[in-house]
């Protein structure tokens, strides 16, 4: 995943509020987090999860961080590549994000900018302009 960073600065950790395994299989498992300003192989920043990943009280599983083996420097405008990998090919590794909704007065629930990023920008967001 490409991701076009709006901020200069150093990335140390990432934040996942939501993590579970869907197919609930036992044991622990390692969630691998690759981030690059090149899409070259071995070019990154990891950092590893290993945990069970069960749903617990929320069955969108619960938050996890994390943390970057060494700070990553982005500027304003640079591609960030983001990568998940786990070696465990008999689970189902699902992030979940909370869905913020801003409400006008038609009540329609569409997303509001937020730090310089409009999910329905034509230049950025999640529509494309064909």
């Amino acid at each position: 995943m490409e991701v076009r960073m709006i901020w200069t600065g150093a990335i140390t950790e990432v934040q996942v509020p939501y993590l579970v395994d869907l197919m609930g299989v036992e044991g622990q498992k390692d969630l691998t987090l690759t981030l690059s300003v090149s899409n070259l192989a071995d070019s990154g920043v990891t950092a590893t999860l290993r945990d069970d990943f069960t749903p617990g009280e929320d069955a969108r599983g619960d938050s996890y961080t994390f943390v970057l083996d060494e700070p990553l420097t982005v500027e304003t405008g640079q591609k960030l590549y983001v990568t998940l990998s786990t070696s465990d090919a008999s689970s189902r590794l699902v992030l979940h994000a909370p869905a913020p909704a801003h409400e006008s007065t038609w009540d329609d629930a569409v997303p509001y900018p937020v730090d310089g990023f409009s999910p329905y920008s034509e230049t950025g967001g999640i529509i494309a302009v064909i």
